[in-house]
């Protein structure tokens, strides 16, 4: 059996020499692009788990509001009882298998769904009347 030296000497052997001795040597430096090191630690904000969750549910919330007045024509379009769309707006993530055809009913992109960028609802939803009959009552 080879031990771990023998086996690093077996690889560098078959690599040509210039490539051998420089990969050990550049490797944490993945791109050299314009003078700039990118490494893997590259410091972004980060929300928890909890926070992603929830951001997403709101989306869902959102783009549904900005489509239907009600829950139940995504009820219908995603085929799911009330109780269960219910959960998907208020603490449960939208199943993957529902997310195109949620994406198609409410046009959105699929990247704002799950991201918060990109295409979204419009800024001011549709006015409908039953939506202007809630505002005049809690005014």
């Amino acid at each position: 059996m080879m031990d771990r030296n023998e086996k690093v000497d077996a690889a560098s052997a078959s690599m040509p020499k210039p490539i051998g001795q420089f990969v050990p040597i550049f490797k944490a430096n993945v791109s050299r692009d314009r003078k700039r090191t990118v490494q893997d630690n590259v410091s972004m904000p980060r929300m928890s788990e909890t926070e992603e969750k929830l951001a997403f549910i709101r989306r869902v919330k959102q783009a549904r509001e900005a489509a239907f007045d009600t829950q139940r024509p995504m009820q219908t379009i995603l085929d799911v009882d009330q109780g269960t769309y219910k959960q998907y707006e208020t603490r449960t993530p939208l199943p993957h298998r529902f997310i195109p055809k949620f994406c198609a009913a409410t046009n959105v992109s699929l990247e704002w769904l799950l991201t918060g960028e990109g295409k979204g609802p419009p800024e001011h939803p549709r006015e409908t009347p039953a939506r202007s009959i809630r505002r005049r009552r809690a005014a």
